[in-house]
């Protein structure tokens, strides 16, 4: 399937793209055994992987003032110069389904990003003070009451 001039690599007939990343996301085993205590099924891979269904993923250009700058220095290079072009550019990319319910006020690490809520406070998942996870939320908060109706489903496995 080609879209937007890049070629995805999919499955079932189309319906699911394969994107291939270096990026891992895998949770340690301090975060496995705080997720496991307590009622529920286990999780025993350590490794997660994503089914995102076409859409699933928001994406909006930032306006950026000074798009591009050339700077010209006349004394670097024992006098011969160098010219330097910056270009500037954003953009958010955010899972469609889901509410920011973390820091509003920083921009979130890699790590913020798989961060828990309890009683309105950010934390890391392994900081939180109760037993079991009963009075922490997600920084991700669900916009939809079944996780089948979402677009963004996690696997994990080994």
């Amino acid at each position: 399937m080609t879209e937007g001039n890049v070629v995805f690599t999919t499955i079932f007939g189309g319906k699911f793209r394969l994107v291939s990343t270096r990026a891992s996301q895998s949770m340690s085993s301090a975060e496995l055994t705080k997720m496991n205590t307590g009622a529920g099924v286990d999780i025993v891979g350590t490794k997660t992987s994503f089914i995102v269904l076409p859409g699933s993923l928001a994406f909006e250009n930032l306006d950026v003032p000074d798009q591009t700058e050339i700077t010209r220095d006349g004394n670097a290079y024992k006098g011969g110069g160098v010219t330097s072009i910056w270009y500037r550019w954003g953009y958010v990319l955010a899972p469609a389904g889901y509410n920011w319910a973390g820091d509003q006020t920083a921009f979130p690490s890699d790590a913020d990003y798989k961060a828990v809520l309890e009683s309105t406070t950010q934390k890391a998942l392994t900081s939180v003070s109760s037993g079991t996870l009963d009075s922490t939320a997600g920084v991700w908060q669900r916009k939809a009451s079944s996780a089948l109706s979402l677009g963004i489903l996690p696997v994990f496995h080994s």
